[in-house]
């Protein structure tokens, strides 16, 4: 019984971790490519929206901003990103 609790809870840790640490490159590349100005900053306001959306929302505000999304690269109408 206390085994698949503690699997239960490394899991939700791993989970945790792992949202944390893309958060973290996404706060990281999201400032230094608007310091280094590699690409527009409105596209890099609606990426950072949408990593903190949910699923349908984030679709929309990438949509609306002409980001297309092919996994696990995003382009914008450009071709940059």
């Amino acid at each position: 019984m206390y085994g698949y609790a503690f699997v239960v809870v490394i899991k939700y840790l791993l989970v945790l971790f792992t949202k944390l640490l893309i958060i973290t490159f996404i706060i990281l590349f999201y400032s230094n490519n608007i310091i280094f100005e590699l690409c527009k900053k409105e596209i890099w306001d609606a990426i950072h929206a949408a990593a903190e959306s949910d699923t349908e929302l984030a679709k929309t505000i990438l949509d609306s901003v002409g980001v297309v999304v092919h996994k696990p690269v995003c382009y914008d109408e450009i071709g940059y990103l």
